[in-house]
């Protein structure tokens, strides 16, 4: 199965970044840029073909959307390069490209990305196929197998829920052995490990130039947020929303550099290509787009304040001041007008209840201590700090720092308040603290950054002042910012200096234990790996077409998605809408299955449902507590629960342990 995993990874790298890459060199982007934006291009390309082959009613296998994905990539990139006149002349080479450094520092940004995913996603995992047992996560699991079986690799509303990161895992599965968790795992990593990496490169280098200290130092922050991308895989899981972040900061920089450009025709090209990215976003995750406007409404400001505006009757500090107010009017007038769309009712009037006061709340915001599963981040908070400070000093960059601050006050607000203004402000989040602490997370990484070269700054004048060589000198700071890397990224350790053994918790030690957590299979674990090869033994005695009854709660739910059962009740709310009127003969065979021999009423609706199997895991643990949704009443399933080995009418097919798979012999 780790097999299968790293060829997974090999081929999600394929499809995220050569098909965009060639698009962008089309475009005659620099090669650096075409790296780092590549994954927004590709993914809506593979979306938009996936969404074009659905409603031509064609379907098939991995190869029906990679093929012309790839064909449509190279070939117009084939005839750019052969047909129209010759892409880059020596004298049109960008400087991102010019400097062979840049590359070394992306790869370099790559390098701590895939080890750090190693250490702290791929090693948290029971096993290549391991998977998430929250709430959220069967349905993405189901609909990634929706995707896989049918062939089609989209629903039928481009704007249903988001989707394009179904879309992707799905047509990874396919490739490989159908497995849907392995294929999960191996696109989440490539998402942490390179996606977010490379676009963070991208768009620290656009907004700090060639500072190499903070280009270098960006290396080892990028991923040093406990809150993202970790908590996005924790929490949820989040999956969809980890896609368009990830992605996000090489939007972000597209629609930077436009403003930075000079050359009308760049400009407009950049502007082109955040439009795409826009788009991209939408059908990623649209909360994505309102955290750009967010975290680059500062920038517009920053530019607007030192742009040499055209004037006749103002000072020149009247003009910005007056341009500056009439921007930020424009994006409130634009968020308010969002706010009372209909179509986003159901997401910004969504409450995630406070939890906090506020003065613990901002407390916890200074301390980098954002979401209920945190710990502080002292180290990482101190180099925040410093690169607020080093920003103020110089003039420079302030515009970070105000999006960050925009980003603590959301925050702080929807986590100790409520009422309207935690909705106008969160609630394109869905007032939910986990997602607005991944932007300020992504408002967070370059200041940390711009912190973290400060010091390594002040550490190399330092030397030069005592006459260290300057190899030696060189030498120092790496050592340093090792250091700083470690102490980040540094694991749970055991303490016994006070004679008791104890564990003291990291910020990533934390992350570790709450990811494995997350992803144990183990015998506690509601769908655990027993049960897991259970259901495929089920998967090869039981035809597609058979209807199996289940019991949700026991874990069966994730068999679906997990392994392809054909079970008839694949959420949890199937209580909730199984309420004897919408669906009266649901109500009638989970209340009284297991008497369908001697009730006619019975009989018939379940030879109407199709149910021909039952399939039944585990509710209670060890100690007899019940192992999921303890607020569901089980009296409402006993028409399922109380069928035993003895039960007429019912033939036991497999049995393992407590598991049981049972045959309905009537039919």
């Amino acid at each position: 199965m780790w097999i299968q995993f790293f060829a997974d990874i090999l081929f999600s790298i394929a499809i995220i970044f050569i098909p965009g890459y060639l698009l962008c060199r089309t475009a005659q982007f620099p090669k650096i840029v075409s790296l780092a934006s590549a994954p927004f291009v590709s993914c809506l390309l593979l979306f938009s073909l996936s969404f074009i082959l659905l409603n031509l009613n064609i379907a098939g296998s991995w190869l029906i959307v990679v093929g012309p994905l790839f064909g449509i990539s190279f070939g117009v990139f084939l005839v750019r390069l052969f047909i129209g006149r010759r892409m880059y002349s020596s004298k049109r080479t960008n400087r991102i490209d010019a400097n062979n450094r840049n590359l070394v520092i992306l790869a370099l940004y790559v390098l701590v990305g895939l080890i750090v995913g190693a250490l702290y996603l791929v090693k948290a995992f029971d096993g290549a196929g391991s998977f998430a047992q929250q709430y959220d996560n069967y349905y993405h699991l189901n609909l990634i197998r929706q995707y896989l079986e049918t062939g089609y690799y989209a629903q039928a509303g481009i704007l249903d829920y988001p989707a394009a990161w179904h879309c992707l895992v799905a047509v990874v599965a396919s490739f490989g052995a159908g497995d849907v968790c392995v294929a999960l795992n191996a696109v989440n990593y490539v998402l942490v490990a390179v996606v977010l990496p490379s676009g963070m490169f991208l768009f620290l280098h656009t907004i700090c130039g060639q500072n190499t200290w903070i280009l270098i130092a960006g290396s080892i922050c990028s991923l040093a947020f406990a809150p993202f991308p970790w908590g996005f895989i924790a929490f949820g899981p989040l999956y969809p929303n980890l896609l368009s972040f990830v992605v996000l900061p090489a939007v972000m920089s597209l629609f930077a550099q436009g403003f930075l450009e000079t050359s009308i025709r760049k400009i407009i090209c950049n502007f082109i290509a955040f439009a795409i990215g826009c788009i991209s976003l939408i059908v990623m995750h649209p909360g994505a787009i309102f955290a750009g406007i967010l975290l680059m409404s500062p920038f517009v400001v920053s530019r607007i304040w030192n742009a040499e505006l055209k004037r006749q009757w103002l000072s020149r500090k009247t003009a910005r001041l007056l341009f500056s107010l009439g921007f930020l009017c424009f994006v409130g007038l634009v968020w308010i007008v969002c706010y009372k769309l209909p179509a986003f009712q159901g997401t910004v009037l969504f409450t995630w209840p406070a939890y906090l006061s506020t003065s613990d709340a901002i407390i916890n915001a200074l301390l980098i201590n954002w979401t209920p599963y945190c710990v502080p981040q002292f180290l990482l908070s101190l180099l925040v700090f410093a690169g607020v400070v080093r920003c103020i000093v110089k003039r420079r960059g302030i515009w970070l720092v105000a999006s960050y601050i925009a980003a603590l006050v959301i925050l702080v607000t929807v986590q100790s308040t409520e009422g309207m203004l935690k909705h106008v402000l969160g609630g394109f989040w869905y007032t939910d603290k986990f997602r607005i602490a991944a932007i300020a997370a992504l408002a967070g990484i370059p200041l940390a950054a711009i912190g973290l070269s400060a010091v390594a700054v002040s550490m190399h004048r330092m030397l030069e002042k005592i006459k260290v060589k300057r190899k030696d000198g060189f030498q120092y700071l790496g050592a340093f910012i090792i250091a700083v890397a470690v102490a980040l990224y540094f694991p749970n350790y055991d303490d016994s200096s006070e004679g008791i053994k104890k564990t003291v918790v990291t910020p990533f030690g934390n992350v570790y234990d709450l990811i494995a957590e997350r992803n144990s299979l183990s015998e506690e674990a509601i769908f655990s790996q027993e049960e897991v090869d259970f259901a495929f033994k089920v998967k090869d005695v039981v035809s597609k077409e058979a209807l199996i009854a289940n019991v949700p709660f026991d874990g069966s739910y994730l068999s679906s998605g997990v392994v392809g059962l054909n079970i008839a009740y694949k959420a949890l709310e199937s209580a909730a809408y199984w309420d004897g009127v919408t669906d009266p003969e649901g109500m009638l065979i989970r209340a009284n299955l297991c008497n369908y021999m001697d009730d006619p009423a019975t009989y018939d609706a379940v030879r109407n449902s199709g149910i021909r199997y039952v399939l039944l895991f585990d509710i209670y643990d060890k100690d007899g507590e019940r192992m999921y949704d303890a607020a569901q009443d089980l009296s409402l399933w006993s028409g399922i629960t109380d069928i035993s080995d003895d039960t007429p009418g019912f033939e036991i097919v497999l049995a393992e342990d407590d598991m049981r798979l049972y045959r309905l012999t009537a039919f």
